[in-house]
């Protein structure tokens, strides 16, 4: 992270009249400090954002004169579309070294800096140099390809449409409210050998975007470590059954909003499988079971879903060159039921019929559901993986491990199965959001022999964003310790805002700050104040969560104007979750805890802070 003075801005072209839809352009900054990381030259080249399909990006404002502060990394480093989109380049020194910024603010003052590294005497590698780890030059133009299509798919069906979002939506709201009316009572039926029970279905805008954003910055985060996203969103089981409970148009989409979603990810370069619910349409009466419709809430994928999903992301897979070469792992395939799991935590925690629907005879509903595990020549079952050296990281929650992680039966086993390739598997129940932060507390050497990371996102996931990196590195950062609260100390330093201490809160010595809703099956939240202590010597400062593991509550901080939150997951281990604010003139951050369980409440155990010196 450095801070400077842009001293040259080249000038960016005019994004509408523009030949190129995509352009960055370069600024030569002089460099004042070196907040963290490696040294690097007193003078550099930024090469900036500029616009994106004729669109121009935050980053497009810079002038000359602008003091910044920016998180910054080799060019040579980005993705080989990034280093080979047009550029507004008016510099002419070619022996600064180009930097690409992650993250860059604009800045009043600079930072009153302590000890930093020197400044480099010269560039460690001449502009236009490329990075030393090999790039797959053919994966990367099939992926622009695979891209360029899907994105080509959904403007024609835009324009098929009128090319309005809003008016396409509008047009199919008779058909969403027949589906709401058919919703109320629950509907189920066999078609041949195929069951199908109404679901939900996404009926408003679908998604945030706060998601887009977020998701952006995470393909970004992996780009710059020259490892591929490739994103599925598993639908919601509504999805796949809509023109089953309603009369939609065959081929139609109900709420072309997600369509739109997609469109926004793959115009910044996020490559998601925008084809999942057609190709699961024309699987479904392949098996018996797509999802679990015996319980109308239930969400998780069964045997049918999940294959589905595996075959779409097996095609692109095999893209790469370090997956082909893999040798093929000697798997098979080996039917297996339900009822030699039922300790899973579906059918266990959450209550689901592990037999077969009624009113087929070559099912019976006295028969536990069947479906195919993924085994090994050793005759086990494939169950989960988490090393570092499969080129394929599957990232995600419970959808990833359903029908059955114990038994082989999943997206992950059977991507496996497919390709021949063992995914390592990186997981966290009931807690999408907060992958991209876990993945960067395992550090990069975790990425550094992966070619893709493939992220089946629950399709509930798209209303908020994910929870990002820190703007720190809390492993790599010079902190100082300078306060930590404990048992009674925490209710010294803390004040609770929207809720009675004795109904929702209480404190004991040996187990800190209690978090506990009033009703069974509630949700609630919770609000308090942390004052904090002098931190005037210091640019950002960290807070150390302590919680106890096994709950899901979200935590979200503010101060002043920054905002930093992370997701715990049921199957979380660690104890520890950070978040990272600069220091201002606030003295306080306020958290707010939602996802309150009363089965499972939260412990807050111990606050640590630490200041860093940047």
């Amino acid at each position: 992270m450095v801070e400077g003075v842009l001293t040259q801005v080249s000038k960016l072209p005019k994004a509408e009249t523009n030949p190129y839809p995509d352009c960055y352009y370069t600024a030569v900054i002089e460099i004042k400090n070196i907040l963290s990381g490696r040294s690097v030259p007193k003078k550099a080249v930024l090469v900036l954002p500029g616009f994106f399909a004729r669109q121009y990006a935050p980053e497009a404002h810079f002038k000359a004169g602008d003091m910044v502060r920016a998180t910054v990394v080799p060019f040579a480093s980005m993705p080989e579309k990034v280093r080979q989109t047009q550029q507004a380049d008016e510099v002419e020194d070619t022996e600064l070294e180009l930097l690409s910024p992650q993250q860059i603010t604009a800045i009043g003052a600079f930072t009153s800096a302590g000890q930093q590294p020197a400044f480099a005497v010269s560039p460690p590698a001449p502009r236009g140099a490329v990075t030393d780890k090999k790039r797959d030059n053919n994966a990367a133009s099939e992926r622009r390809e695979q891209i360029k299509r899907d994105l080509n798919q959904i403007n024609q069906l835009l324009e098929a449409h009128g090319g309005d979002w809003d008016k396409w939506y509008k047009s199919l709201e008779k058909h969403r409210n027949q589906y709401w009316q058919q919703f109320q009572s629950s509907p189920v039926k066999w078609i041949d050998d195929s069951f199908f029970g109404i679901g939900e279905l996404p009926l408003d805008t679908a998604y945030s975007p706060d998601f887009v954003r977020s998701l952006v910055a995470f393909k970004n985060y992996l780009s710059a470590r020259n490892v591929d996203l490739i994103v599925l969103r598993v639908p919601y089981k509504g999805e796949i059954t809509d023109d089953l409970f309603s009369d939609l148009p065959a081929g139609e989409v109900p709420n072309p909003y997600l369509l739109r979603m997609y469109k926004e990810l793959l115009e910044a370069d996020v490559e998601i499988v925008t084809d999942i619910v057609p190709r699961a349409k024309a699987s479904r009466f392949k098996f018996p079971l797509m999802y679990w419709y015996s319980d109308r809430s239930e969400r998780h994928p069964a045997e049918g879903m999940a294959w589905v999903a595996a075959e779409a992301l097996a095609e692109r897979v095999k893209r790469y060159e370090t997956i082909v070469a893999v040798p093929p792992a000697k798997l098979h395939l080996e039917k297996v039921s339900t009822g030699m799991d039922l300790n899973s935590f579906l059918w266990a925690t959450e209550k689901c019929n592990p037999f077969w629907p009624k009113g087929n005879s070559k099912y019976k509903a006295t028969d536990y559901v069947t479906f195919h595990g993924v085994y090994t020549d050793n005759q086990k079952p494939l169950g989960r993986k988490l090393g570092s050296d499969s080129p394929i990281l599957v990232v995600g929650s419970s959808f990833t491990e359903y029908p059955s992680l114990k038994l082989g039966g999943n997206i992950t086993s059977y991507l496996a199965y497919l390709t021949g390739v063992v995914p390592d598997m990186l997981y966290r129940a009931g807690s999408d959001a907060s992958i991209p932060r876990m993945l960067a507390r395992e550090g990069d050497s975790f990425l550094e022999k992966r070619a893709v990371c493939i992220f089946p996102m629950v399709p509930m996931i798209t209303a908020s964003a994910l929870d990002l990196p820190p703007v720190v590195d809390p492993t790599k950062a010079a902190r100082t310790s300078v306060a930590s609260y404990a048992a009674e100390t925490l209710v010294q330093s803390i004040k609770l805002r929207n809720a009675p201490k004795d109904a929702i809160c209480t404190l004991s010595p040996s187990e800190g700050l209690t978090f506990k809703a009033r009703e069974a099956k509630g949700r609630e939240e919770a609000e308090f104040i942390l004052q904090l202590p002098t931190l005037d010597k210091y640019s950002f400062f960290i807070i150390e969560l302590e919680t106890k593991p096994g709950d899901a509550a979200i935590i979200k901080a503010t101060h002043g104007s920054k905002v930093d939150m992370v997701h715990k997951s049921y199957s979380q281990p660690d104890k520890i979750d950070t978040l990272v604010f600069p220091v201002t003139s606030e003295d306080s951050v306020t958290f707010n805890i939602s996802n309150i369980r009363s089965d499972i409440p939260t412990q807050l155990l111990r606050i640590n802070i630490y200041g860093v010196e940047r």
